[in-house]
């Protein structure tokens, strides 16, 4: 208990943040998730030996970390059984894996790609409540408008819908968008995305996933090496990464100069699922090889993969495949980079 309740504590207040952003369907997302898996993991204790051990502290924080990628708008009719079917399928995955700690999967990372290779449409979020009725309102409520102008907390409205910055970031990428006409008029302002104030996940707040890290940090059974080497090797990468209309990198599509690109590459990196990737998923001890050495060349892969697949196939789904592609060296880096015995 005392091992996972850091973790617990760490990926719920990315959560607090999505239920502030998105009101009571955030809630209920979380309750359905929780309670599915609740339910689950409570037959499945009595099945086998794997049900012995099946710990609920590990049930509770893989379906935490899964609802930190999934939208507020499962909490509908439509919505109701994908929900419950995902908190299934986690505590499903855990007890036959034997437990976070222990898997070489991320769990949480591969429910949510099926979920997106099934039906694309559940991961969709259409808007985000305003500063007028945080907590309260109702997320699927909404008028359609274009990215709004002002902050999340010095705008006037009620709940609106816009298109999200994961999707217009990929547009630009595709060749679809021109570079200069996405950061002036297809991208919220800067600070929504920090915030979480966009249609996103409900762990879609950066603030409060970096305040989640600092936590873990503060803990002697986290290394935060990964994460922050991954985060430097994708801010590289995503410099220098060509794409459609560019030959040798990002900068050179902006007709602003270096800011303008500098800028593009902050949206890339907060505007998915990059952090909760490499700051919650991707340092868990199942997960990441146990020598330094190990953990260097898996965050180098990491960040330059993710970096890849966010600029190339999805910003939204590209760092949770990268994840699950790097586990699988975890058992080969180990096997070359811990010391062997003399005898």
């Amino acid at each position: 208990m005392s091992y996972r309740l850091p973790h617990i504590l760490a990926v719920s207040l990315p959560l607090i943040g999505g239920v502030v952003m998105f009101g009571w369907r955030g809630a209920g997302v979380i309750a359905l998730v929780l309670g599915a898996g609740l339910v689950t993991s409570v037959l499945l204790c009595k099945v086998g030996r794997r049900g012995r051990h099946l710990q609920t502290t590990d049930v509770v924080w893989a379906l935490l970390a899964v609802c930190l990628l999934l939208p507020a708008a499962l909490a509908s009719a439509a919505g109701l059984p994908w929900a419950i079917g995902i908190g299934a399928l986690v505590t499903l995955a855990v007890w036959g894996f034997g437990g976070p700690a222990t898997s070489r999967v991320p769990i949480p990372a591969v429910a949510v790609l099926l979920v997106g290779i099934v039906q694309p449409s559940r991961l969709e979020q259409p808007a985000v409540l305003g500063a007028e009725r945080p907590m309260v309102g109702d997320v699927l409520v909404f008028e359609t408008t274009t990215p709004p102008e002002r902050p999340w907390y010095r705008r006037e409205m009620g709940t609106i819908a816009f298109e999200p910055p994961a999707v217009a970031l990929q547009k630009h990428t595709m060749g679809i968008v021109d570079p200069d006409l996405l950061l002036r008029d297809a991208l919220p302002p800067f600070a929504d995305v920090v915030l979480g104030a966009t249609p996103t996940a409900l762990g879609g707040s950066a603030l409060l996933t970096l305040a989640a890290l600092l936590l873990l940090a503060k803990t002697n059974r986290f290394d935060a090496l990964l994460p922050m080497l991954a985060l430097c090797v994708a801010y590289v990468m995503l410099m220098a990464l060509p794409h459609a209309g560019n030959g040798w990198g990002l900068f050179a599509s902006f007709g602003d100069g270096w800011l303008a690109g500098l800028t593009f590459v902050h949206y890339q990196l907060l505007s998915g699922p990059f952090l909760v990737t490499v700051a919650l998923l991707a340092a868990m001890p199942g997960i990441r090889p146990m020598s330094l050495q190990g953990r260097i060349v898996f965050a180098t892969i990491l960040g330059t993969l993710s970096a890849v697949l966010q600029v190339y196939l999805s910003t939204s789904l590209g760092p949770l495949i990268a994840l699950c592609g790097v586990a699988l060296l975890t058992p080969v880096l180990d096997r070359h980079a811990l010391p062997r015995p003399l005898l």
